[in-house]
């Protein structure tokens, strides 16, 4: 006569034990992500699933009584770099700016300053462009994910060519920007609002106008 083997007492217990630790467990756990830290991880959810994209709105077009355009939007095209998305490789670096440099005529490196010219030692509008490892490196220090324009309003024909190669150019990109643009000029910029650069008339108008103003402050304190 067979009979089984008697499960010791002690053996039901701990497993028991071991089923109402876990159970617990799980319990805690579940309260903790539930209840507990419930906004918190919420909030985390949210910022990995949403990304804020700042879009400006374009203006309007501006037209006056008769239906001629006084002010509208035109396409800007501009060679973009997202410095967090170029290759670690310095050789390969250089070789996609120089391909840059290539296409759209932008400087690598910005030229030197001439200590004997002071209009060439402001780099900008009134100097020589920045050139594209400056902008690139100044750029990667403040906002590495954020791409950085290296050849603005560049031509149609220039941005095309350049985007049939994007797909060996990493972190490279063309960005549309709209620009405006003014088909009557200067006579009714005073009406409809103008945004632009200033033209070299007006640019000179102003620097002698800057000129006096120094002489007579200098005049007035000496």
């Amino acid at each position: 006569m067979n009979s089984s083997p008697l499960i010791r007492p002690w053996r039901i217990g701990t497993l028991y034990g071991l089923m109402a630790i876990s159970i617990i467990a799980f319990t805690g756990q579940l309260l903790r992500l539930q209840v507990i830290e419930h906004e918190e991880l919420t909030a985390l959810a949210v910022e990995n699933r949403q990304a804020q994209i700042n879009a400006p709105a374009q203006r309007g077009v501006i037209y006056d009584r008769n239906g001629v355009i006084l002010a509208h939007n035109i396409p800007s095209y501009d060679v973009i770099i997202t410095p967090a998305e170029l290759p670690e490789d310095d050789l390969r670096l250089q070789e996609i700016y120089q391909r840059i440099a290539t296409i759209t005529g932008a400087p690598i490196n910005t030229p030197p300053l001439d200590a004997g010219n002071a209009s060439s030692n402001r780099i900008g509008e009134d100097g020589p462009p920045p050139g594209i490892t400056e902008v690139v490196f100044l750029q990667e220090s403040l906002a590495p994910y954020e791409s950085v324009v290296v050849a603005p309003d560049v031509p149609r024909k220039v941005a095309l060519t350049l985007s049939e190669e994007l797909r060996n150019l990493p972190g490279v990109g063309i960005q549309i920007t709209p620009m405006r643009d003014y088909p009557t000029g200067a006579l009714t910029a005073h009406v409809v609002g103008y945004m632009g650069p200033i033209t070299a008339a007006v640019k000179d108008f102003y620097q002698r106008e800057a000129s006096m103003l120094l002489e007579i402050k200098s005049d007035t304190l000496e």
